[in-house]
This record gives C-alpha cells, structure tokens and sequence, in this order.
C-alpha cells in the first residue's frame, strides 16, 4: 500500500514555488512539474553535511597545530629540539 506524500512547508530552492513534498525514500523533492532541479533540497542537505565534514577537519587540524606548538614548547623548556623533519610539516608552529 503506498503511502500519500506529504507536503513540507517552505519553498524550492531551484524554483521558489511551494511545491515540496516528502518523496519515497524519504528525499524532500519539488512536485512543480517545470522545476529546473526538483532534488535541490536534497543536493543543498548534502552540501550542509559535507560542510560540517570540512569543518570538523578544520577544529581537528586546530587541535593538531595546538598539540605540536605545544609539544615543541614542552621540548624547548627541557631543552630538547625536535628533529629537523619535525618543523617541516605543513601543520606549522
């Protein structure tokens, strides 16, 4: 038995119509039959996630640079240096 779709509030990214519908499979999509691209919620929900990706990557590469900084400030205060190959790593200072 398929179940209706149900509508969603909001517009259409790609056609500005209100025309959202919760598609099969779960997938937000435009019903406007002209929709120059009915699964733009979708791409757009996509893009959100790979963002949020790129951004944890950041806050770890941050964390990354924060730990070496520290590891070579800790190597200086017992006057230990790092090996050369160390300070070249593009994580920097």
């Amino acid at each position: 038995m398929m179940r209706p779709h149900r509508e969603i509030q909001g517009r259409c990214p790609a056609c500005r119509n209100a025309t959202l519908f919760l598609g099969d499979g779960g997938h937000i999509t435009c019903s406007w039959t002209d929709c120059p691209n009915p699964g733009a919620v979708g791409e757009i929900l996509e893009a959100m996630q790979h963002i949020k990706e790129v951004e944890d990557f950041l806050r770890n590469l941050d964390a990354f640079r924060k730990l070496v900084s520290a590891m070579r400030t800790a190597a200086a205060a017992v006057g230990v240096s790092p090996p050369d190959s160390f300070g070249d790593t593009p994580y920097g200072p």
